[in-house]
């Protein structure tokens, strides 16, 4: 694996070049939107992925218990900067008080610090960008309604934390009800009953991943048949297995295309050759390439990396 880090006018270029395969980017639509066009013009592969606001439904037989530690881990996972973390936690009304309750408390007790620290569960955002973003997005929605049951501001320390934060009563069209959260704060909504939660996980552009909280099999496999995210599970935050395709629903297009990544064809005539993944990065856009490397493939390997390092002027 190499990886080489690129401006974004010499991506159009790396994605054209004979040695790249196939591409798959994580970002934003208009970056996915453009590297598809480029993708397209020269026939490569392309999975895309967009965005997730995943939804954890708790049911009306969910186990309290067992639901509400995962939970906490499902919006804190990785500081709560993960695409497949749990962002919309919808909860069924009769269960909403007692779920409510014991998650903030959960959450507020979330041990916060210095990631080095072997007892420290939720650790600092990115950088002060993604801080001032969250911090806008939770401010933007108190401001239209929304209440913030425990958390809601940046740490008042050295750093770029935000406390593990529920947001309840979050009107729609604010930024929280209609923008992916990257950090850790959870979304709770109530809605009357299991029919209601399932329309309400589908009522957005992104869908990575579902999670239902049940403990009667009926309501399972009406959650997992009416959810139209990528993939459904009964636990939140991780695809059923690792080579599953969670390319995000706006990219369903492209969810062909992940198993054949591994395995597309080889451009030598040698039946013989390895192939390794070039992993190219900037500002989240990544290419795999496929390259030969025969008897001479180290030399090959070596002048096709300084190649793409140091690209000429042309275009």
């Amino acid at each position: 694996m190499t990886t080489l880090f690129v401006s974004h006018d010499q991506v159009p270029r790396i994605i054209a070049d004979p040695r790249i395969a196939a591409v798959t980017l994580t970002g934003s639509d208009r970056a996915g939107r453009s590297v598809a066009e480029i993708a397209g013009q020269h026939l490569k592969k392309s999975v895309l992925e967009l965005g997730g606001s995943d939804p954890f439904i708790v049911a009306s037989s969910a186990d309290m218990d067992a639901t509400v530690p995962l939970a906490v881990t499902a919006r804190i996972q990785n500081n709560g900067q993960s695409c497949i973390a749990s962002k919309r936690f919808i909860v069924v009304r009769d269960r909403a008080d007692e779920f409510i309750e014991k998650f903030v408390e959960a959450m507020a007790a979330v041990p916060t610090g210095d990631p080095m620290d072997p007892a420290t569960v939720l650790g600092p955002v990115v950088s002060r960008g993604q801080l001032d973003e969250l911090t806008a997005q939770v401010a933007d929605s108190v401001t239209k309604g929304a209440v913030a049951r425990t958390g809601g501001a940046p740490l008042a320390r050295r750093g770029y934390y935000f406390p593990a934060t529920v947001l309840t009563d979050v009107p729609v069209d604010s930024r929280a009800g209609s923008e992916e959260l990257f950090g850790p704060v959870a979304v709770v909504e109530v809605v009357d009953d299991l029919d209601a939660a399932i329309a309400f996980a589908n009522a957005t552009p992104w869908g990575l991943g579902g999670a239902i909280h049940a403990t009667d099999q009926k309501e399972i496999d009406a959650a997992i048949a009416g959810l139209t995210s990528v993939w459904s599970s009964r636990t939140p935050s991780s695809p059923p297995c690792p080579s599953c395709p969670s390319a995000g629903r706006r990219s369903r297009v492209s969810v062909e295309s992940w198993v054949s990544l591994a395995c597309v064809s080889s451009r030598t005539s040698s039946p013989s050759t390895w192939r390794e993944p070039v992993l190219l990065r900037s500002r989240g856009f990544r290419a795999a390439s496929r390259r030969g490397r025969g008897r001479h493939g180290a030399v090959a390997t070596r002048r096709g990396r300084q190649s793409l390092r140091q690209p000429s002027g042309r275009t």
